[in-house]
């Protein structure tokens, strides 16, 4: 799990756009760590959630990053 828990917003908080969030170590997932697929990829399940208020969504185009020690990938549009 990478919790983030703050405001993705330039207006909004610290007003941040740009997040690295690190894994937590206790993880409900941690026993799924290190397991991969048949053709050797990592398997990721990533849910963004915008807001728990009416109307509170977004129309701006977000997009995701996977960094690890040695690779990165490319942006994942939302």
């Amino acid at each position: 799990m990478f919790p983030c828990n703050k405001w993705l917003s330039s207006s909004e908080d610290d007003k941040q756009t740009v997040r690295d969030i690190k894994c937590a170590s206790d993880s409900p997932d941690s026993s799924r760590r290190g397991s991969l697929t048949p053709d050797g990829k990592v398997p990721y399940e990533i849910e963004v959630v915008t807001s728990d208020k009416a109307n509170a969504g977004t129309t701006q185009h977000g997009w995701i990053l996977l960094e690890g020690n040695k690779k990165r990938s490319d942006r994942f549009l939302m």
